[in-house]
């Protein structure tokens, strides 16, 4: 006996056959390394790619020597500015007032110092145009300390030094022994520091009979050890 199928089995079974053979689409899931920055969802670490800038300290010793009389007094002021020739810090105090320090934390650059006095007329609410002006540039380098010290001297124009600290001064001793020479390199930084205050020693070369001493504004004096003070 021969069972015929109907024609309803014969439409499910090709229906059947072509499904089977039909090819599978399939979707591709993102892993979470594939995820860029901006997908990813606001305060997560990737959503924010940009490092803040290096940063470094500026600290601004600011004192005055009372070589001039103001009658009515007179106001000091040290002025930071980046090079926009925006002022991104800034001080006053009082003409004669003891060293007072101005801490400032700024991203690594280079930033102009200016200072400079106003006498006061009648009261320091009023003041007299800037007078007796002086500036200087500095590098503020990143997670560094760059210490300044200005000077107002009232008749004659401000002083600014750069300070080194001894372990940031290059000392060459060629062919001498060393520790004669770090004992000499040490003596003729104290004295040129001392002589030349706007300055400050950034290296010392000690050799037989010489020395060469620099300052951080690159200038530099050589001179005769046997007439020197070493």
């Amino acid at each position: 006996m021969i069972v015929r199928p109907s024609v309803l089995q014969v439409i499910g079974l090709l229906a059947i056959a072509a499904a089977a053979c039909a090819p599978q689409v399939v979707t591709p899931t993102a892993s979470p390394s594939a995820v860029s920055s901006a997908d990813a969802p606001v305060g997560s670490p990737r959503a924010s790619t940009t490092a803040s800038a290096a940063t470094g300290t500026l600290v601004v010793n600011h004192a005055s020597r009372d070589r001039a009389v103001f009658i009515e007094g007179a106001r000091s002021f040290v002025l930071v500015r980046n090079a926009d020739k925006e002022v991104v810090a800034e001080r006053g105090l009082d003409y004669g007032d003891n060293e007072r320090a101005l801490i400032s934390e700024l991203p690594a650059a280079s930033y102009e110092i200016v200072s400079y006095l106003q006498g006061c007329s009648g009261s320091c609410q009023s003041l007299d145009p800037p007078t007796e002006r002086c500036a200087r540039t500095v590098s503020v380098r990143p997670a560094e300390r760059t210490r300044v010290k200005v000077t107002a001297q009232g008749d004659r124009p401000c002083r600014i030094k750069v300070i080194i600290p001894w372990s940031q001064v290059r000392v060459n001793c060629g062919e001498l022994r060393r520790p004669g020479c770090l004992v000499a390199a040490k003596r003729l930084r104290k004295l040129f520091d001392t002589r030349n205050d706007h300055k400050s020693v950034a290296a010392v070369a000690v050799r037989r009979g010489g020395y060469t001493v620099t300052f951080d504004d690159g200038t530099a004096i050589s001179g005769d050890a046997a007439r020197s003070e070493v």
